[in-house]
């Protein structure tokens, strides 16, 4: 009888302690359901792989090994849950403290710069050693850099475990705590202790910044060394359009480019196998390091390192078993890295072009080798990656399997040729001479990619929710890991891609009936994002150098492509439109400003021919604007803006200050939103939630917590 499918133990291993992770997530988040389903799951393929074995001479082997998979299945819940107890009993509600610790990352933000700080320790209300790393936004100019021992005091925010409803996973796998503001002047460089790895660092960004030109040294910057922050927001945001921004995370793409050639360079000098092994490992994860041991360079370079290692010791090489040793690693070392973007595509990728990669080639067979080959890697790269990019980023771009089919194979070459050259450059201070070549084709690159207009190729504002199981299923049994006949194999294709289909637009149609909001809260914004039959965005409060950063996230997830209505109420600190308008217009473009400001004739002109493509209006407390679904009613004196639905009702405060006492009417409503004065503002109206934009012990509140999502209808 032929096997459905051969059995590889290690990959069997490596699902079931991703299995166990899932289900412990799913425990702590609270959605029981989902867990018990997991378990459910794990528990019926594990019966099922007896089963089939009951008669055969394999069964105690199998019954051995199906112990195994129920152990290894519980470490990795056990192994999930201990490390987020740990990091939620890390809290240390908000104490003031002296800190002194080694900034072991430094990245450039609006305001000034956001350093990552370990080796803390602490002189205060709490004295020693912080195991966890703390986030520091350091508002102004300070000359403290990578690698530097500083001091400062400040009060310490413990990141919220929940974020955006899920476990907050990202902090947790980089092991940041907490958070911490603080003024530059406020900052003492106690002494400069760069380690080796960033000694490195700042020895490349040095080298990069005196070869490459102003607008090519952070591309260079972020291609070698995965720090993207310097880029220009505009250029970085067209990478992303058509498909390549993958270039900037230094991870599996720059970890075999380094070690192929290193390889390559090694093999000329006919080095003892093991010995050139050893070496290439060592280099890859001294790169890590320079990299700033980012979780996806670790996990690359140890998925390359057991790729190699499987090279050179086995007779049969199997890519699926070594790619699941490298997932067993990295589980057992990082386990919140299964719930991390970086994690899933990185894992999805390979494993896509493992299974897919050759059946997709072969209905390319009419062109050359080389070519159907590059095109079945490639399409298959994407085609696993769709689902993981529309539940993370809520779009993905059609253009990059023929971005990435043109691109890569010249980032490759670019990427080897512009790390030699920076390294030669710096040794012998002739970065200017070294990088000339490299400048240019940087110069190339950027205007090929700024020169197009690729968000015309994205397509998002829709997921495949649960519908990506039987999407995967179908990958799956296409791909040929298991031995049914061809004909079962394209009919059950076809039912599951029509399940999928079916699935997925029913998901996204009930979804997009109902009318649903983003509270976004930050330094300098408050704002609420409303998708419903028209999109509109409520401003409750602006600075000029604030970050959009959750205002785009929040239109990318709805799919949003242009505001209807934009509201400005009234303001205890008054908005400036015109710098509003022009920063929010970088996100989406705007049809309609309603503004319930007293504003002169001039600064309405001033609006209007700055704006040409959008229509401004002056309302008064009381006016109503919308649509059929959802209408919106200026109340509070013009300081709050109504939503109503058929449903419900909910309530947005901008900034009111001591003028508030005026305004209560003790109405219901199904949400309130405020900020500035929120506790009166709670005790006036009556709601089933309250929230407030920006960090609160006591409420709910939208930083904190990620762009809270709600539902009005």
């Amino acid at each position: 009888m032929k096997k459905i499918m051969n059995f590889r133990p290690i990959t069997f291993c490596a699902a079931s302690i991703i299995f166990g992770i899932v289900a412990a997530n799913f425990f702590a988040t609270k959605v029981y359901y989902a867990a018990y389903i997991v378990i459910a799951v794990a528990f019926l393929c594990i019966v099922s792989f007896l089963l089939l074995t009951v008669k055969s001479k394999t069964f105690k082997r199998n019954l051995i090994f199906s112990i195994i998979f129920a152990l290894v299945f519980s470490l990795g819940a056990v192994l999930y849950t201990v490390n987020l107890k740990d990091y939620e009993n890390a809290d240390l509600s908000s104490p003031t403290v002296s800190v002194t610790g080694r900034i072991t990352e430094e990245r450039p933000t609006e305001n000034g710069k956001r350093f990552t700080v370990g080796n803390a320790i602490l002189d205060g209300i709490y004295k020693g050693n912080l195991y966890y790393k703390i986030c520091v936004y350091v508002n102004g100019d300070t000359e403290a850099e990578l690698g530097d021992i500083i001091n400062f005091k400040t009060t310490l925010y413990d990141k919220n475990i929940i974020y955006e409803g899920e476990i907050n996973v990202y902090p947790i796998a980089e092991n940041i705590k907490y958070d911490a503001y603080v003024s530059g002047e406020n900052i003492e460089i106690v002494k400069s202790s760069p380690s080796v790895f960033e000694r490195v660092n700042l020895f490349m960004r040095d080298s990069l910044k005196e070869g490459l030109g102003d607008n090519e040294y952070p591309v260079g910057y972020a291609l070698l060394c995965g720090n993207s922050d310097y880029m220009d927001s505009e250029l970085l945001t067209d990478y992303r359009n058509a498909g390549v921004a993958h270039i900037f995370a230094v991870s599996g793409l720059h970890i075999n480019f380094l070690a192929t050639a290193l390889g390559f360079m090694l093999s000329k000098l006919r080095m003892e196998k093991y010995g050139k092994f050893s070496l290439i490992v060592l280099v890859l994860f001294f790169y890590s390091g320079v990299c700033g041991f980012s979780s996806s360079s670790i996990r690359a370079a140890i998925m390359s390192s057991v790729f190699m290692f499987s090279d050179i010791i086995g007779k049969r090489y199997d890519n699926l078993t070594s790619l699941s040793i490298a997932a067993i690693i990295i589980t057992l070392i990082f386990p919140m890295q299964v719930f991390c973007v970086g994690f899933q595509l990185s894992f999805a990728v390979v494993l896509g072009i493992l299974l897919l990669g050759r059946p997709i080639s072969a209905l390319f067979k009419f062109l050359p080798a080389k070519i159907s080959l590059s095109l079945g890697t490639v399409f298959a790269a994407q085609i696993v990656g769709i689902p993981i990019c529309l539940a993370s980023f809520g779009e993905f771009s059609v253009i990059a399997i023929i971005a990435n089919l043109i691109f890569i194979p010249f980032v490759a070459f670019l990427y080897i040729f512009t790390f030699v050259a920076t390294i030669l450059g710096g040794l012998l201070n002739i970065p200017t001479i070294t990088l000339f070549l490299p400048n240019y084709l940087f110069v190339a690159v950027n205007f090929i990619i700024s020169v197009f207009d690729y968000s015309l190729f994205i397509i998002g504002g829709f997921t495949l929710g649960v519908f990506c199981i039987p999407y995967y299923a179908s990958v799956i049994l296409y791909s040929g890991l298991f031995n049914f006949k061809r004909v079962v194999k394209i009919c059950a294709v076809c039912i599951l891609a029509v399940i999928c289909a079916a699935g997925c637009f029913t998901v996204n149609y009930i979804d997009g009936k109902h009318v649903k909001l983003y509270a976004i809260g930050s330094s300098g914004i408050c704002a609420t994002v409303i998708r419903g039959d028209s999109d509109a965005l409520i401003l409750s409060e602006f600075e000029k150098d604030c970050s959009l950063a959750r205002v785009d996230r929040a239109v990318t997830a709805f799919g949003i492509k242009y505001f209807d209505y934009v509201f400005i109420p009234g303001n205890e600190n008054k908005i400036d439109s015109q710098i509003a308008l022009t920063r929010l217009r970088q996100v989406a473009e705007v049809r309609k400003v309603y503004l319930c400001e007293n504003l002169s004739e001039s600064e309405i002109t001033v609006l209007e021919k700055s704006f040409p493509e959008t229509e401004f209006y002056i309302c008064s407390s009381g006016d109503r604007v919308g649509g059929e679904v959802v209408a919106y009613t200026f109340t509070a004196e013009g300081y709050a803006v109504e939503i109503k639905t058929e449903n419900t009702k909910g309530l947005i405060f901008s900034r009111v200050g001591e003028t508030f006492d005026s305004y209560g009417k003790g109405e219901g409503y199904g949400l309130i939103i405020a900020n500035d004065c929120a506790e009166r503002i709670f005790n006036a109206y009556q709601s089933d939630n309250y929230l407030v934009y920006r960090r609160n012990n006591i409420y709910y509140d939208a930083e904190t917590r990620g762009n809270y999502l709600y539902s009005l209808s």
